[in-house]
C-alpha cells in the first residue's frame, strides 16, 4: 500500500512535515509514503511519479493556491482522477494547507481536512494531529473492506 503526496515547491516544509507523522502509519499499516522529493538524482522525474501514482493507495494533496497554480500538481491531480476512474487508485484527499478557493474545483469532489487551514491554527501540533486521524480514518476504512 502506497501513500502518494503532491505539493508544490512553496509547501515543501509542510510536506516534510506530513512525511514525518506518516512514519508511524507506514509501520503500523504496512505501507510507503511517497512524493517527489524521492526521487533520485538521474532519475527520469516524470517516469518515477507515473510508477509511484498508479496503483498507489491514497493520493494526498497539500492544498494551496500554489499548488492549484502548479501545471506539475496538476498534472498530478488529473493523472490521479483518472486511475481512480479506473479502480487503480483507491482514495484522493486534500490537506487543506494554506488559504486559497478551491471550491467549485475538481478538490472540492473529494474530502478536505481539516476545517481550519494551518495558519489559522494556534497549535501546528493539534492541526497535524487532525491530519493524521482523517489519514488514518481512510486506511482504517480501507481494512475494514477487506
Amino acid at each position: 500500500m502506497r501513500i502518494y503526496i503532491s505539493y508544490s515547491d512553496a509547501d515543501e516544509k509542510s510536506m516534510l512535515k506530513l512525511l514525518s507523522i506518516l512514519q508511524s502509519v507506514s509501520r503500523q499499516f504496512g505501507c510507503t509514503v511517497w512524493s517527489r522529493k524521492l526521487i533520485r538524482p538521474g532519475k527520469e522525474w516524470q517516469e518515477e511519479m507515473a510508477k509511484n501514482l498508479d496503483g498507489c493507495f491514497l493520493f494526498v494533496n497539500m492544498l494551496s493556491s500554489d499548488l492549484m497554480a502548479s501545471d506539475m500538481c496538476d498534472a498530478e491531480f488529473q493523472a490521479a482522477l483518472r486511475l481512480k476512474q479506473q479502480g487503480r487508485i483507491k482514495e484522493i484527499c486534500s490537506v487543506n494547507l494554506r488559504t486559497c478557493l478551491y471550491s467549485g474545483s475538481f478538490y472540492d469532489q473529494f474530502p478536505v481536512f481539516p476545517k481550519k487551514v494551518l495558519a489559522k491554527h494556534n497549535d501546528h501540533d493539534e492541526f497535524w494531529n487532525d491530519v493524521l486521524l482523517e489519514i488514518l480514518k481512510i486506511l482504517k476504512s480501507y481494512q475494514i473492506e477487506k
